[in-house]
């Protein structure tokens, strides 16, 4: 089943990185931002949290201003990709699904019943969504607390506060925003040491795979490139 499941990430994502699959991508113009200059999700019926492949591709690339290669990626990635995991010094394949390939459809929350699980329920009963603790998202994680200790679902403000203060003393200096208002990457390679000496601390039964430092390198990535304001 572990290489069944390798064989069909390695198929399924040159079909949505192909030249035909993109040029039927239909991209529309950016929402525009509202009187705070946030771009917001109504929440509306119309607007369930649920996405396909082309709209994160837009919503990835119009919200963020991100490279349409790398989105095209990341959205595929999200649906159906291959992580490797470290369990007793073995490498071993683990399917990373947070959505459903067949139908095309990913929860950008946590799990619904308007995203099926997979065929056979291979990848357990839920298809649990980007949102789920133990995958895209985990612990040591710089917004939200390690699952068995604190709320790992919802965003921790004292968290970002811890990041703030940390950038107050490291941070980049901006015209626009004032001294030290820019996060840098010694700003987050600081929080990022803190938050797992912290979880090291507090958290008997902390999970820290191979998987989640790639995710960690890939966060941080993130937020140099699109939030470092």
């Amino acid at each position: 089943m572990i290489i069944l499941s390798f064989l069909f990430a390695i198929a399924i994502l040159p079909v949505f990185a192909s030249r035909e699959f993109q040029e039927s991508v239909r991209i529309t113009a950016p929402p525009k931002p509202t009187y705070t200059g946030i771009l917001r999700i109504p929440d509306d019926a119309a607007h369930r949290g649920i996405a396909s492949f082309e709209q994160m591709v837009e919503g990835i690339t119009h919200g963020l201003n991100m490279e349409y290669n790398l989105a095209s990626f990341l959205a595929a990635f999200g649906i159906v990709g291959i992580a490797l995991h470290c369990n007793n010094l073995r490498s071993r394949v683990e399917q990373l699904v947070r959505g459903n390939a067949y139908i095309n459809k990913l929860s950008i929350g946590l799990d619904t019943s308007l995203v099926p699980p997979l065929p056979g329920k291979i990848d357990g009963p839920k298809a649990r969504g980007l949102a789920a603790h133990g995958r895209f998202e985990g612990d040591v994680s710089m917004t939200r607390q390690d699952a068995a200790i604190g709320d790992h679902i919802n965003f921790q403000p004292n968290l970002f506060a811890q990041l703030l203060e940390i950038v107050s003393r490291v941070g980049d200096n901006s015209s626009t925003f004032g001294p030290r208002s820019i996060v840098n990457e010694e700003a987050l390679s600081l929080f990022k040491l803190k938050r797992f000496q912290d979880c090291q601390r507090d958290n008997s039964k902390l999970v820290y795979h191979f998987g989640r430092v790639l995710f960690s390198y890939g966060d941080t990535g993130l937020i140099l490139n699109f939030f470092a304001n």
